[in-house]
């Protein structure tokens, strides 16, 4: 079946509507164990995460990580984020949209990061992710070539999504059921 990015976004959440709470924090603990397992994760020095929305994989037991260098995205303005170093839970504030990061603006360059970690709505077996519809992490990736592991539910793939030119691919993607390698 053939999506519109809106429509995608609408079965997403009907989607989503369905998962148990119970069902989401097994779901989560997985995908955290399955992202400790990659190759690419026990080699990075430098972890871009994100502080999910409700909606999103809980990973924040990944921001207890001690072998790494962690960062967290933070909103400048309503289309860029820049990148800041994670100092602990008593360091973030909530933000725009509810989403909580860094209080302090001490942003680093992105190609001081060797792994990004990258939310999504949707994303299908080929990597092309769709967002919210703002662009923040296509803007922010733009020019990237090192690992990106987009994090999602199952019920969140699809075959096939529909993406533009600008749309950034990502590198593999995990679920609480698998791990793709694009």
């Amino acid at each position: 079946m053939d999506y519109t990015k809106k429509a995608c976004r609408r079965e997403v959440k009907e989607r989503l509507a369905k998962m148990t709470d119970a069902l989401r924090t097994d779901a989560s603990s997985s995908i955290c164990h399955s992202i400790h397992k990659l190759k690419e994760w026990q080699e990075a020095r430098s972890v871009l995460l994100f502080h999910p929305m409700k909606s999103e994989p809980d990973i924040t037991p990944l921001l207890g990580t001690r072998d790494k260098q962690l960062f967290l995205p933070r909103m400048i303005d309503d289309c860029n984020l820049e990148i800041v170093p994670y100092s602990g839970a008593e360091s973030l504030a909530q933000g725009k949209f509810g989403i909580f990061e860094p209080s302090e603006s001490n942003a680093v360059a992105l190609d001081e990061i060797d792994l990004v970690l990258v939310p999504a709505v949707a994303i299908d077996r080929n990597g092309h992710r769709l967002g919210h519809g703002k662009g923040y992490y296509d803007r922010l990736l733009a020019g990237f070539r090192k690992t990106t592991i987009g994090v999602v539910f199952a019920s969140q793939i699809f075959e096939n999504i529909p993406f533009e030119q600008h749309d950034i691919a990502l590198s593999y993607i995990v679920t609480e059921n698998e791990t793709i390698k694009i």
